[in-house]
């Protein structure tokens, strides 16, 4: 749809902050038909979707305490996860089974940068008839088709290593019985592995290799290149994170945003696509700061031009210019990642 002559005078008058917040918040909580609806290149079929066929056929889907602990969540914390421009998640359940679960982190920064910033990351979750007692199940659906490993808890299989879902070694909360709920889940995505500056260092046996500034170079290093092995702690380094983000987390979405949140995803980058340029643009400045980095600039020059072309077909679909979902965020963004802090000296 194009944008009306009232939304357009919201875009003159409020500045990026208060424009993204309040529009976004129109797209937290829904409730759409995720187990039937048709399946295309970007939404593939619900991860859990034979797991609650298993329980519907073994007569034992009815959990009066699951069903107790849904409805308050889904009648309060879940309605309103925190929204700001910095990130959001929007939340999607079914809309004739609440246990069927989706939400879209929309990734921020940890004040100094973030490999993620900006993309647009699935997630499948689905409560099975021991919740609350036990956690819900979640897996992560945006991985390049099994390519990318986003983060040391984030699989490029798509499961989610995390304490809070009783993944062992992963390091934090556990799941308190009958007291967590899903917006923990979500939070721990959203603020401990897709706000990290350095993924490498959610693993818990490389976090204690981080010194800050006394960081030794072959450890800057290895958290800038390194690549998931195969091994069961692989490790991720930034670099590749950030062709992950954009190539599958930005235009992949664009091109294909997911059942359910396609209003939100092109939402999202209508308003937010100045600044995710710009923000790409300081990765490759900060790329030439490294001998070693010119494939990786010269992947985020074209993944750039990729991403610049189907925002510009997005915003021409749209009727606008850039003017405004870009100009008024020039000043908080233009040193966030030109220098990521991470003092490697080539």
């Amino acid at each position: 749809r194009t944008l009306s002559e009232v939304e357009r005078q919201e875009i003159n008058d409020m500045s990026i902050y208060e424009l993204y917040t309040k529009r976004m918040k129109r797209h937290q909580f829904a409730y759409v038909d995720i187990l039937n609806s048709k399946t295309r290149k970007n939404s593939p079929v619900y991860k859990y979707k034979s797991e609650l066929q298993q329980e519907l056929s073994a007569g034992n889907s009815i959990s009066e305490d699951r069903d107790t602990a849904l409805l308050n969540e889904l009648t309060g914390v879940l309605m309103e996860p925190p929204m700001s421009f910095n990130s959001c998640t929007l939340v999607r359940v079914d809309e004739n089974n609440p246990s069927v679960i989706r939400f879209l982190v929309f990734a921020g920064n940890s004040s100094v940068g973030s490999p993620y910033d900006g993309g647009c990351f699935q997630f499948d979750l689905f409560c099975p008839t021991t919740y609350p007692s036990g956690p819900p199940k979640c897996w992560l659906m945006t991985t390049g088709s099994g390519t990318v490993r986003f983060n040391p808890n984030l699989y490029d299989t798509g499961y989610v290593c995390l304490t809070v879902l009783n993944a062992k070694g992963s390091g934090g909360q556990t799941w308190r019985k009958n007291e967590s709920n899903i917006l923990e889940v979500i939070l721990a995505i959203e603020y401990f592995c897709l706000n990290a500056m350095y993924p490498l260092f959610n693993e818990p046996s490389e976090e204690s290799n981080f010194k800050g500034m006394n960081t030794s170079a072959s450890i800057k290093r290895k958290a800038r290149k390194a690549h998931w092995s195969g091994s069961q702690f692989g490790n991720t380094g930034y670099e590749p994170v950030r062709e992950g983000t954009i190539k599958y987390a930005m235009i992949e979405m664009l091109r294909n945003p997911p059942i359910g949140f396609e209003d939100a995803v092109r939402e999202h980058f209508l308003l937010k696509g100045g600044y995710i340029i710009r923000q790409i643009n300081g990765w490759i400045d900060d790329s030439k700061r490294f001998d070693d980095s010119k494939d990786h600039r010269d992947k985020l020059i074209i993944l750039l031009y990729e991403f610049s072309m189907e925002l510009l077909r997005l915003r021409n679909e749209n009727g606008i210019d850039d003017k405004k979902s870009s100009d008024d965020d020039d000043d908080d963004d233009d040193d966030d990642d030109e220098d990521d802090g991470n003092g490697e000296t080539k």
